[in-house]
């Protein structure tokens, strides 16, 4: 079977690769003012705070475009330093308590000291 371009392969050689190229596809499809906004809430939120990508959409909306890039911007925040897993060993996972999210599985965030906001480059390149 043949491959359109582009397309992941079922059984990649490197997960990390697929997941770092999904990431960015995602994001391609969002603008530079969302972005600014996401990472502004999460920033606006006190350190210790726990929060789900659901937490942020609550106070920005969902991005136009592509959806998925939620769990995008949620994963350039951590890679940040801005947010942590709930638990470094085993992070918890939650029940997603949008509808349209079908009760999916998300990750519980701890709201981190560091007030780093992006440079305009940074902004081009999140993920």
């Amino acid at each position: 079977m043949r491959r359109r371009k582009g397309q992941l392969t079922l059984f990649a050689t490197n997960g990390d690769e697929a997941k770092r190229r999904g990431i960015a596809r995602a994001l391609a499809h969002v603008n530079a003012e969302y972005r600014r906004e996401f990472i502004a809430a999460v920033i606006s939120l006190p350190a210790g705070k726990r929060l789900t990508s659901e937490t942020i959409i609550k106070m920005v909306g969902l991005p136009p475009g592509h959806h998925s890039a939620v769990g995008g911007l949620m994963y350039a925040c951590a890679r940040r330093g801005l947010i942590v897993p709930d638990d470094e060993d085993k992070p918890t996972q939650v029940k997603a308590m949008r509808v349209r999210s079908h009760s999916a599985l998300i990750g519980l965030w701890i709201r981190t000291h560091a007030e780093q906001p992006y440079s305009q480059e940074e902004h081009k390149n999140v993920g």
